[in-house]
């Protein structure tokens, strides 16, 4: 395996691949949930009225991209599809 693609750890604890390239942090609904406090049927309501970032879908699988959720709660998690 080439070490230029190997992932690494940087300081903030988020995965880096050696090339430049940030590795993408993918969260499933259970994960999600449990970050946000809130049930994963609450969770979902939430994602059919709009009110978090979009989720990618894997083959079916639902999940959603890390850093846009950080970036979400930094923000004070507003309806992303509100004006402000």
């Amino acid at each position: 395996m080439n070490r230029s693609h190997v992932a690494v750890s940087n300081v903030a604890g988020q995965a880096e691949e050696a090339n430049g390239f940030a590795a993408a942090e993918l969260v499933n609904a259970r994960e999600l949930a449990r970050l946000l406090a809130v049930s994963e049927r609450t969770l979902y309501r939430l994602k059919s009225t709009g009110e978090l970032p979009q989720p990618v879908i894997l083959g079916g699988s639902v999940r959603w991209r890390l850093s846009e959720i950080r970036n979400w709660i930094a923000k004070g998690c507003p309806h992303p599809t509100k004006p402000k």
